[in-house]
């Protein structure tokens, strides 16, 4: 009897010796976490809401259209309703119409386009400095009505600063599928402290013409 006794209360203190060991490391595992070091880059307010892209200069001469959605149409992430050389819109991430808003100069066009795709929009873009593409945040800042983008045409319509001298530029361009004439012009000078600014476009576009007789159920 006294050997089995002392055999069961040698087994109980190496259990109690393995529970205490095995506290005691997970005490300390508690006490000495893991350290995760973070790195992050400080960014302004301003450069969130910058233009996502923006087309001036020879850029935006070498891809310009007609129609606006036709001079954006090949940017990343945009394409453009095909209602003709007339009427094309953009199209931004898959979402069109009311939901890809249409400014000029920072305000609101507020034409008939965006809730019938097949009118043209009005804001011309012959005589356009620059024009900006927005998305995301960017976009939102101009109201809910630019969930899927939003595209700013800047004319100079309006001048912020005296020209100190007059300058002005000529644009023309020829579509050979449609036999298509544009030409536009822009001027600003300024008498005394008034800014003057005159611009003007024409565009004039026949029926597109294909290769061979189009079949009305072909393929």
């Amino acid at each position: 009897m006294n050997l089995t006794y002392s055999a069961i209360a040698t087994r109980r203190s190496a259990l109690w010796l393995v529970a205490t060991a095995a506290f005691s490391s997970t005490a300390m595992a508690q006490q000495n976490p893991m350290q995760i070091d973070v790195t992050g880059s400080r960014e302004s307010a301003s450069s969130i809401l910058t233009p996502t892209k923006i087309l001036q200069g020879n850029e935006l001469q070498d891809k310009l259209g007609t129609t606006l959605g036709a001079t954006i149409g090949n940017e990343l992430g945009v394409s453009q309703t095909g209602y003709g050389v007339g009427a094309s819109r953009p199209v931004m991430r898959g979402l069109e119409g009311a939901r890809v808003q249409i400014l000029q100069n920072g305000l609101s066009v507020g034409d008939v386009s965006a809730i019938s795709a097949d009118h043209a929009v009005a804001s011309p873009v012959a005589n356009a400095r620059q024009i900006e593409i927005l998305r995301g945040a960017a976009a939102l800042l101009y109201g809910s009505g630019s969930s899927g983008g939003l595209v700013n045409v800047v004319n100079d319509r309006i001048l912020t600063t005296l020209p100190d001298k007059p300058t002005g530029a000529v644009n023309t361009s020829y579509d050979t599928v449609s036999n298509g004439r544009a030409a536009s012009g822009v001027i600003e000078s300024s008498v005394g402290s008034v800014a003057v600014h005159v611009d003007t476009a024409i565009n004039n576009n026949q029926n597109y013409r294909i290769p061979g007789y189009a079949e009305q159920n072909g393929p």
